[in-house]
């Protein structure tokens, strides 16, 4: 581990050597051990292979050509290696049968909404600006265009933030309230920010 400036700030940067994952690799960082501590990892579309840091190898294979979407679905602490295939708008997910949730230009937006230890199958829809989540019947836009999707708990609270990254003008967008997810519901409804 290393630290140096970028644009004006200190970051701290760490290496793998040997160079880690491939040129046609997806990130798929989630905690895969259940330590709490989230793992570097990629996930090679073209082969099914997931690759994580400190393991050598292989670690699992799935299905091929989809984009990863890993989370602890079964709230035992530790991600499953979760693949969605937005062509055919099916999710895999080990330990279970597949299905159909999403769009054909989906992004999955994987995280724990409600707090309940169980993160959520999502999706964002960039050309809508629209996020669905499972067990909600109704999509609700946030966070505009042609972003990608960020979600994570960015206040605190033990419930993941809904967040969109523009690229086109480099700004971020971050939900400046709590949104309420229950288990199954018919919307999604606001609720007043925490100091």
């Amino acid at each position: 581990m290393c630290a140096c400036i970028v644009d004006g700030v200190k970051v701290r940067v760490l290496f793998f050597r040997p160079s880690y994952g491939g040129s046609g690799d997806y990130p798929a960082v989630a905690d895969y051990n259940g330590d709490g501590i989230d793992d570097v990892a990629t996930y090679r579309p073209s082969t099914g292979e997931w690759f994580v840091g400190g393991i050598p190898g292989v670690v699992y294979v799935s299905v091929t050509n989809g984009i990863p979407a890993p989370g602890d679905f079964d709230g035992d602490g530790i991600a499953e290696f979760a693949v969605y295939h937005p062509s055919t708008r099916t999710w895999y997910i080990p330990g279970r049968p597949s299905f159909e949730f999403g769009g054909s230009s989906d992004l999955p937006a994987v995280a724990d909404y409600n707090g309940d230890g169980i993160d959520e199958v999502a999706t964002y829809r960039p050309s809508t600006g629209e996020w669905f989540i499972g067990g909600i019947g109704t999509p609700f836009t946030f966070g505009g265009t042609n972003g990608r999707p960020a979600p994570a708990d960015y206040d605190g609270d033990g419930k993941d933030d809904f967040a969109v990254y523009l690229p086109s003008i480099q700004q971020w967008l971050i939900a400046p309230y709590s949104v309420s997810v229950p288990r199954s519901a018919s919307s999604i409804e606001p609720c007043e920010a925490s100091s």
